[in-house]
């Protein structure tokens, strides 16, 4: 225990480890700011994939109104058109206005 006590409190053992504390915190320093710009672009990724999703969404009900308009004006009746295209009747309802 002395002598393992000796080695811990001589100055050359201090510096050495020191030296590792700050050649370790350097590293992980590192890896933290990699791992900060991997989730970085992998935010970007993800709010373009769900910027697509909610443009063909959009104009995916964009196209389901426009044939509701033109079943509209062949005089179909709401329920159909609704079952057709998929929309509420309230949609087609407001269409129809």
């Amino acid at each position: 225990m002395e002598q393992f006590l000796e080695h811990i409190s001589a100055p050359y053992s201090f510096e050495k480890m020191q030296g590792e504390v700050n050649y370790m915190k350097e590293k992980l320093e590192e890896e933290l700011e990699e791992a900060l710009e991997e989730l970085k672009i992998s935010c970007r990724v993800q709010g373009y994939v769900k910027g697509m999703d909610v443009g063909k969404y959009m104009e995916n009900q964009k196209v389901k109104k426009e044939i509701a308009e033109k079943m509209l004006k062949k005089v179909m009746d709401v329920e159909t058109i609704a079952e057709v295209t998929g929309l509420t009747t309230e949609e087609v309802l407001r269409l129809k206005q």
